[in-house]
């Protein structure tokens, strides 16, 4: 079992309104595919893969990955868990503005104390055509070119799971069918598990399965 949502509970406070998020929510993921995540803005989608992320904690409810109940973790185990398991790409980047392309993408590997940090992050820009950039910085990036160092970063540890959060969606149409097209074909070539989370229902088609989050349920998209 890849993933495995449990009876999960979210509510949020806003002022003296108490906002619920998920009531009891359950969902699995049983084998390696791309799952793309429907929804309107402030349906959860966020909230759910900052869940999935070990991000942030449940109110009730578990979440298994790969077997780890994520919420049995400590902050220390759950970062290091990530590190071998997680890859996260934003919509917003999040590249760190004072390292270049290059540094950017050896960060996982250096943190995982790999030895071939520096080798493995160029195979990795070269995949995404981004050779030429490697000492760029991120202000010296197009929005295309920031978002394929994100997608190089998030693969160069090859991690178990992708997570997606509107990754094309501070793109143009154009660059962001292309930076689309790299990171599913990345998945299926690194046997990675991808879920997508975004709110184009064309994009979300190009998964292999499509669910729509509503009422804080997920159920398959008809």
């Amino acid at each position: 079992m890849i993933l495995e949502i449990l009876n999960v509970k979210k509510t949020y406070q806003q002022a003296a309104k108490q906002i619920e998020i998920f009531r009891e929510l359950n969902f699995s993921i049983k084998s390696e595919k791309n799952i793309a995540i429907l929804g309107r803005s402030g349906s959860g989608k966020s909230t759910l893969l900052s869940l999935l992320a070990g991000l942030d904690k449940v109110d009730a409810g578990s979440i298994y990955c790969f077997g780890t109940d994520l919420g049995r973790l400590n902050e220390s185990e759950l970062s290091a868990w990530r590190s071998k398991n997680l890859g996260v790409i934003f919509q917003q980047y999040h590249l760190i503005n004072s390292l270049n392309a290059l540094e950017n993408v050896m960060l996982p590997l250096e943190i995982l104390q790999q030895a071939n940090a520096r080798e493995k992050a160029l195979e990795m820009l070269d995949k995404v055509g981004l050779s030429e950039r490697i000492h760029h910085f991120p202000s010296q990036l197009s929005g295309g070119e920031a978002q394929r160092v994100a997608i190089a970063r998030a693969f160069v540890a090859e991690p178990k799971l992708l997570l997606a959060d509107e990754p094309s969606g501070n793109l143009d149409v154009e660059t962001g069918q292309k930076v689309m097209q790299l990171l599913l074909s990345l998945s299926q070539t690194k046997k990675t598990t991808l879920i997508l989370v975004t709110h184009d229902l064309e994009l979300a088609k190009k998964c292999a399965e499509v669910y729509e989050l509503k009422d804080g349920m997920l159920k398959l998209h008809q």
